[in-house]
C-alpha cells in the first residue's frame, strides 16, 4: 500500500473527473435556459403559446411541421365555418346576399356537406355580423380582419365539398 494509484484507479479517477466536468458544463448551460410553466384548463391555448414562441424565437416551422399542421389548419377552418353557418341558422341570421343559400333542404344537410363558395365574399366584415358577436362568441383581436381577408383567396378557389362530422 503506497501513495501511488494503480492503472485501474487512475483510469477511474480520470473518468470521474471527466463526468464531473461534463456535469458542471451541462449545469452552466441549463442555468441559462428559461423555463416557463403554463397553467390553464383544457383548450385554453397553452400549446398555441408554445407554437407561437417557436415561430417567433426559432426558425419557424420546418417543412415537415408545415406538412403536419396544414391539414389541421384547413380542418379547423372548415369546422369553424360550419359552426358559424349552424349559428347563423339557429340565430336566424341571413346571408348579406339574399340570393345566397346553402344547398340542401334540411338542417342535417348543412352539417354534412359544405359548398365550395367562389364569389360574392365581402371585402370588409359586415357590421350586422359584428353587432351580433356576443351570441356568436366572436372576438375582434387586431389580427382577425387581416386573417379573414387572407382566407378569401382560399375560399374563392374551386374545391370539392368536405364531409364535416
Amino acid at each position: 500500500m503506497g501513495c501511488t494509484l494503480s492503472a485501474e484507479e487512475r483510469a477511474a479517477l480520470d473518468r470521474s473527473k471527466a463526468i464531473e466536468k461534463n456535469l458542471k458544463e451541462d449545469g452552466m448551460v441549463a442555468a441559462k435556459d428559461v423555463k416557463l410553466l403554463l397553467l390553464g384548463g383544457g383548450e385554453s391555448g397553452k400549446s398555441t403559446i408554445v407554437k407561437q414562441m417557436k415561430i417567433i424565437h426559432e426558425d419557424g416551422f420546418s417543412g415537415d411541421d408545415v406538412k403536419q399542421y396544414k391539414p389541421v389548419v384547413y380542418s379547423n377552418t372548415i369546422q369553424s365555418l360550419a359552426a358559424i353557418l349552424r349559428a347563423m341558422d339557429s340565430l336566424g341570421i341571413e346571408f348579406g346576399d339574399k340570393d345566397r343559400k346553402l344547398p340542401g333542404q334540411s338542417r342535417s344537410d348543412r352539417g354534412s356537406r359544405l359548398p365550395a363558395h367562389r364569389a360574392g365574399h365581402p371585402e370588409n366584415p359586415s357590421e350586422d355580423h359584428w353587432n351580433r358577436r356576443n351570441p356568436l362568441h366572436l372576438q375582434k383581436p387586431p389580427f382577425q380582419v387581416a386573417f379573414m381577408k387572407s382566407l378569401l383567396p382560399v375560399l374563392r378557389r374551386e374545391c370539392e365539398p368536405l364531409n364535416v362530422h
